[in-house]
C-alpha cells in the first residue's frame, strides 16, 4: 500500500513537472501577455516556480522502477544524432529568424549586443583595451560584457562566421553533453528531444528576435556545461564550466555558497577548496590581469551604465503612446512593473527597491535552502533534484525580478529544462532498486 501511494505521487510529480516546464515554453511565445502583463507574468513566474518544488519533492520519492541498465542507454552518437534531426525539423523557421535579421556588425539600431560584441574583439585582437567607452555610434556605451561572453567569438570573427550561429552551435554541444552526462534512457531521450524542438520552433515563430540579434543560446550551453559537470567526479570540469557561467552571465553568484555545501557533502573539503582555488585562478587570468587591473573603474563604468539604461527604459520609449506603461515592462514577462506601479516616488527610487528586493530574495531563498538542505540530506533518495530544484526556484526568482525582463533573457531558464525531463524520465523510472526499501523477510515457521 505504502508503495502504491509513493508510485502515485512520483507520477503526479512528474505529470506537474511536464506542466511547469511546457508552461514556461507556451507563456514566453505563443501564449505570452494573452491575459495582460499582471496574469501572464505571474502565471510565468509560477510555472518556473512548479518545475523548482516539484524536484525538491522528488529528492524525497523513490521512482516506481530501476533505471534503464547502462548497457541499455544511449551513447554520444545516439544522443547526438537525435539532436541533430530535432534541429534539422525546426531549421526551417530558425533559418527565416536568422534571414530576418541581416548582421551588420556596425549597425546597434536593431540591437547593440553583437555589434558590442564584434568592437570587444575587435579592439582586443588590435591591442586596444576593450573596455574603454565605446562612442562610434553617436553615444557613448561603457561595454559591460565579461570576456566570456566575447571572447569565444574570436573563431567567428577571425573566420569571417555568423555570430549567431556560432552561438547556436555552442548551445547545441551543451545540449549532447548535459544530456549525455545525465545517463538517459530511450524516453528520456523522446522527452527530452520533443521539448527542445517545440522550444526551438516557438521561439523561431513567436520570439524570432532571440535568434536574429543576440546570441544568449551560448549563454545557455554554457549552463547547460555546468549542469553537465555535476555528474562528473573532475573539479576541473566543474569549475571551468562554473567560471564560464562567472564570466558571462554571472546570474548565478548568490547561489554558489549551496553548491559549495553540496559539494562539501557529496565529495570532500579538499574538492571544493580545489574548485574555489580553480574558480579564482581562471577569474583571475581571464578577467582581473589582462581586463580589470588596466582598467578598474571599467567594471563599475559597465554597471553605472547599465543602470541609466535601465532607468531611461522605465520612463518609457518616445515612440510609445502610453508613457505610463514602459515597453520592456509590460510585454507578459518579468514582475518589474509591479514596482513600477507600486508607489507614486521618483522612478529611480522604484527601480532600486526592485534591486534591492531581488538581492534578498536571493540572498534569503539560498539561505533557505542550505538549511533545508543540512537538515534534510540524510532523508533524500536524491540530494541532487534537491540542489537541481534550489538552482531553478533561484533562476526563477532572478529572471522575473529583472529590471529589465528581455525575453531573450529567458533562454538560460528554460533551457536547464532540458537535461531536468531527460533524468526524471528515464526508461522504468529514475532510481536502482537498491536505493528501494528492502522487504522485511518472511518468518519461518
Amino acid at each position: 500500500m505504502e508503495q502504491s501511494v509513493r508510485q502515485l505521487w512520483w507520477y503526479a510529480m512528474a505529470l506537474l513537472l511536464l506542466l511547469g516546464v511546457f508552461g514556461e515554453v507556451c507563456l514566453l511565445t505563443s501564449c505570452r501577455d494573452r491575459w495582460g502583463q499582471d496574469t501572464s507574468s505571474i502565471v510565468l513566474f509560477i510555472a518556473s516556480f512548479v518545475v523548482g518544488a516539484v524536484l525538491l519533492i522528488l529528492s524525497f520519492i523513490p521512482a516506481p522502477a530501476p533505471r534503464t541498465p547502462r548497457k541499455y542507454r544511449p551513447g554520444w552518437v545516439s544522443i547526438a544524432a537525435w539532436v541533430f534531426v530535432v534541429v534539422l525539423l525546426a531549421l526551417p523557421v530558425i533559418q527565416a529568424a536568422w534571414h530576418k535579421f541581416p548582421v551588420d556588425y556596425s549597425d546597434p539600431s536593431q540591437s547593440d549586443i553583437i555589434p558590442q560584441i564584434y568592437v570587444l574583439l575587435d579592439r582586443f585582437w588590435h591591442g586596444i583595451n576593450p573596455y574603454l567607452v565605446i562612442n562610434e555610434w553617436g553615444y557613448d556605451l561603457s561595454p559591460t560584457y565579461l570576456p566570456f561572453t566575447w571572447l569565444p567569438f574570436s573563431v567567428p570573427y577571425a573566420l569571417g562566421l555568423d555570430f549567431r550561429m556560432y552561438a547556436f552551435g555552442l548551445f547545441l554541444i551543451g545540449v549532447v553533453v548535459s544530456i549525455k552526462y545525465w545517463q538517459p534512457g530511450w524516453i528520456g531521450i523522446f522527452v527530452g528531444c520533443a521539448y527542445l524542438f517545440l522550444w526551438l520552433r516557438m521561439v523561431a515563430i513567436f520570439d524570432d528576435i532571440v535568434y536574429g540579434v543576440t546570441v544568449e543560446w551560448m549563454i545557455a550551453g554554457c549552463y547547460l556545461l555546468f549542469l553537465a559537470s555535476w555528474r562528473s567526479r573532475s573539479v576541473w570540469f566543474q569549475a571551468l564550466t562554473l567560471s564560464a557561467c562567472l564570466l558571462s552571465r554571472y546570474a548565478l553568484i548568490f547561489w554558489l555558497p549551496m553548491f559549495a555545501l553540496y559539494l562539501w557533502n557529496l565529495r570532500s573539503r579538499k574538492h571544493v577548496l580545489k574548485g574555489v582555488a580553480i574558480v579564482a585562478g581562471t577569474v583571475l587570468v581571464l578577467y582581473v590581469l589582462p581586463f580589470w587591473l588596466r582598467d578598474p573603474g571599467s567594471f563599475t563604468r559597465g554597471l553605472a551604465h547599465h543602470q541609466r539604461a535601465a532607468l531611461a527604459e522605465w520612463h518609457g520609449q518616445p515612440w510609445q503612446d502610453d508613457m505610463n506603461k514602459p515597453y520592456t515592462l509590460y510585454k507578459g514577462v518579468g514582475l518589474a512593473n509591479r514596482f513600477f506601479e507600486s508607489s507614486e516616488t521618483p522612478v529611480e527610487n522604484r527601480l532600486k527597491r526592485l534591486q534591492r528586493t531581488q538581492i534578498a530574495l536571493l540572498m534569503g531563498w539560498v539561505a533557505l535552502s542550505m538549511l533545508l538542505y543540512w537538515r534534510t540530506v540524510r532523508k533524500m533518495i536524491h540530494p541532487t533534484y534537491f540542489v537541481w530544484g534550489s538552482f531553478k526556484i533561484y533562476l526563477a526568482l532572478f529572471y522575473h525580478l529583472l529590471q529589465l525582463p528581455y525575453t531573450y533573457l529567458f533562454v538560460v531558464l528554460v533551457a536547464i529544462n532540458i537535461p531536468i525531463l531527460v533524468r526524471i524520465f528515464r526508461d522504468r523510472g529514475i532510481v536502482d532498486q537498491a536505493t528501494l526499501p528492502v522487504p522485511a523477510p518472511t518468518p519461518t515457521v
